[in-house]
């Protein structure tokens, strides 16, 4: 086969504890995440050699700084396989909102190279070169709902959502990972976050307690006071829950309702240029 066409999905944190920081550097996590229906999509295609990267958007690099560019390095380094590729990514999900984009991205390339290049390597060999990446990229690869650790490398997939919808809405103001990370290291009165009780309301298919249960430990540091102000709407648009994914700045709302969570969405339409109305998926890359 000369070319692949994929889909990376968006994630959505329908809980995150920020543990604390490691002295690598990196921070230990503790997540309940979800793959959703918003996604990007990319075709990559054999090349003789080289990577080329075409994404169409003067706000996205095609060189090297992109994720996506450094997991195609990441493949070709570990592998040795001889060749290249050309990617073409059509950008959806959106930018420095918390919603693992470029992670997503990578791991599309990661599983798309594999299989253009007949590489055979495992998931978990995959998710040893994409936690060099990002450390979303892991949940990126397998996706679904899972209960996520470590820095994000450890994964363990457990029983899918009930069926439900999300009402995504980004503010026109993105948040900066680094600096949210820098913010909750700052802080030095956080109020502890309770991963395990929507783990538990995910067990029993509850989802109200799993709405009641949805928080995140970068909302207790964030400074954008729009997050607050979408949330309070969507819970008064009749979501069960609403919460900022991540480190932001993308909230979304939970809904069991179709209808409901339509009218959310184009109430919200006219007031914001990023809003999505998503469903959970059970996987985070697919290969059409």
């Amino acid at each position: 086969m000369e070319s692949i066409t994929l889909y990376a999905y968006a994630k959505l944190n329908l809980a995150l504890a920020v543990l604390g920081k490691r002295e690598d550097g990196y921070h230990n996590m503790e997540m309940l995440m979800q793959s959703v229906s918003l996604h990007d999509t990319l075709r990559l295609a054999r090349a003789e050699d080289g990577i080329r990267l075409f994404c169409g958007r003067s706000d996205l690099s095609g060189g090297n700084d992109n994720i996506a560019y450094r997991a195609a390095e990441q493949f070709f380094q570990f592998t040795g396989r001889k060749g290249g590729v050309e990617i073409h990514l059509e950008k959806k999900i959106p930018l420095q909102a918390g919603m693992a984009g470029g992670s997503a991205d990578a791991a599309a390339v990661l599983t798309g190279l594999n299989f253009l290049y007949d590489a055979g390597l495992s998931q978990d060999q995959l998710s040893a070169l994409g936690v060099k990446l990002g450390a979303d990229v892991p949940f990126c690869l397998t996706g679904g709902t899972a209960h996520v650790t470590g820095m994000g490398e450890r994964v363990a997939p457990v029983s899918p959502l009930p069926s439900c919808y999300f009402v995504i809405v980004k503010p026109e103001a993105g948040i900066s990972t680094g600096a949210a990370f820098q913010a909750v290291d700052n802080c030095t009165a956080l109020r502890k976050v309770d991963v395990s009780r929507a783990l538990k309301g995910v067990s029993y298919a509850d989802m109200h307690e799993i709405a009641v249960s949805m928080d995140n430990t970068f909302e207790q540091v964030t400074v954008l006071d729009e997050v607050f102000d979408i949330k309070r709407q969507l819970l008064q648009k009749g979501a069960l829950g609403s919460l900022m994914s991540g480190s932001g700045s993308a909230v979304f709302g939970l809904f069991q309702e179709k209808a409901a969570a339509n009218a959310a969405r184009e109430a919200f339409s006219p007031l914001y240029r990023e809003v999505y109305l998503t469903e959970p998926v059970d996987c985070g890359v697919k290969i059409l």
